[in-house]
């Protein structure tokens, strides 16, 4: 859990980091060929990229989303993290509506949705994968990749 393994400091840069006017913070996100497109819950958003990748240490709170040209991920406000197509379809929920409070893509690979007392509700299972990166891609598809490797994905390709 975070607070157990004192991440509570890093959750709140991260987040900070995120909502800031205009786009990311240092670290939390780059881009592939574009700018990268977020929409925090200030309404704040750049323009949509090819590819979007992010480090360890990403934190979505609810209504914080990350864009490419063809898939959208987003922490709903009704705890649900959730891969929208470009038509505003919903193509995969990682099924955690009344329970999410903020989605973590943790420095050890591993993409958790925690509740508001720090438990995880859901796991992509991906601990162990260190330096890896969360991907929402192009091609619609949201993807850990680890040295080259798929490591979990969310199957939304289209």
């Amino acid at each position: 859990m975070l607070a157990e393994h004192g991440h509570r400091a890093a959750l709140a840069t991260a987040a900070a980091a995120l909502t800031l006017a205009g786009g990311l913070g240092a670290g939390v996100a780059t881009a592939q060929a574009a700018p990268a497109a977020v929409t925090s819950q200030s309404g704040a958003q750049s323009a949509k990229p090819l590819d979007v990748s992010m480090g360890g240490g990403t934190v979505l709170t609810r209504g914080d989303k990350v864009s490419s040209a063809k898939a959208t991920l987003i922490m709903q406000s009704d705890g649900n993290l959730v891969v929208y197509d470009e038509y505003g379809n919903a193509r995969w929920s990682a099924g955690t509506q009344g329970l999410g409070d903020y989605a973590y893509f943790q420095t050890d690979g591993n993409l958790v949705v925690y509740d508001e007392y720090n438990y995880a509700v859901w796991s992509s299972g991906t601990a162990g994968y260190t330096d890896a990166n969360l991907n929402v891609l192009e091609n619609g598809n949201v993807t850990i990749w680890w040295r080259g490797y798929v490591v979990w994905q969310t199957y939304t390709a289209h």
